[in-house]
């Protein structure tokens, strides 16, 4: 890897010379993780870290059985994640969890061990970055309670009504409601979400009807609602029961005669709650 000033911007090699910064460039390894794909799980060995250069990552805490635990950080580009374990030689203490499509340099224990002997600012660096992210999850565990990320899914027929629920919304809560514009790529947009909801702000992020971005909603979102107003729109909407990802319910508003006599095929639904 060539691009030596990408390296020297990310928050673990800052002070690094350019020699160092080559070192850097020699060992570390271009490594993609598709939506949903773990980095590494809590519990297993620290053999190497990562740095993202393009994405999202999710670390989990510990769940029980098959679930999930919950979302304890989310890493962003330019954040090294699993440096900590492999510095101090523990095992990994979170899961790591690509939640979109993600692009990272990937670099073994034995060389960043090696990197450390030769680049001790490595180091340095590293505990400032754990020390950095202790006090932001402390800040966020007493913020985030009264912050929420709603994805909302209008049917077309129901586009027109948006700025009407949101003044609604506005005058039912004492704290601020922010829409996020449709002009926010997804990863953009669930940043910017992370962010307003720290401060106290209920977080409204548009969302298609169909499964893929509602299933990429349901992971990264405090609540998914839905909003159907025809036939065709409840019917596409019971379809989504059968896709892949919606494994936890989606909220479901039904407006007008039709869509409720639609609805009614859904049957008994656990994807799926009016």
């Amino acid at each position: 890897m060539a691009d030596l000033s990408h390296l020297a911007r990310i928050p673990l090699f800052a002070g690094l010379d350019a020699g160092e910064l080559e070192l850097i460039a020699r060992a570390a390894r271009r490594r993609a993780f598709k939506a949903g794909e773990s980095l590494c799980r809590a519990g297993e060995p620290s053999d190497r870290c990562w740095v993202i250069t393009e994405g999202l990552v999710d670390a989990l805490g510990r769940g029980s059985g098959e679930q999930r635990g919950e979302i304890l950080a989310r890493h962003r580009k330019g954040a090294t994640v699993g440096e900590v374990g492999v510095i101090l030689g523990e095992p990994q203490a979170e899961t790591l969890v690509a939640s979109i499509p993600t692009v990272t340099l990937e670099l073994g224990s034995e060389e960043v061990g090696e990197l450390v002997r030769r680049c001790p600012q490595i180091l340095t660096n590293g505990l400032r970055s754990l020390h950095g992210r202790l006090s932001h999850a402390r800040a966020r565990s007493a913020e985030r309670e009264l912050g929420e990320a709603v994805a909302l899914a209008l049917g077309p027929s129901l586009r027109g009504v948006l700025p009407r629920l949101l003044a609604a919304a506005r005058t039912a809560t004492p704290h601020s409601v922010t829409a996020l514009d449709r002009e926010f790529s997804f990863a953009g947009a669930i940043v910017a979400a992370d962010d307003l909801v720290s401060a106290h702000a209920t977080v409204v992020l548009p969302a298609e009807l169909d499964a893929e971005p509602l299933a990429a909603h349901l992971r990264e979102t405090d609540r998914v609602i839905a909003l159907v107003g025809s036939a065709e729109e409840a019917a596409r909407l019971g379809r989504l029961r059968r896709a892949p990802g919606l494994d936890t319910d989606v909220e479901v508003v039904v407006v007008g005669a039709d869509a409720a006599r639609a609805s009614r095929a859904w049957g008994d639904d656990g994807a799926l709650r009016g």
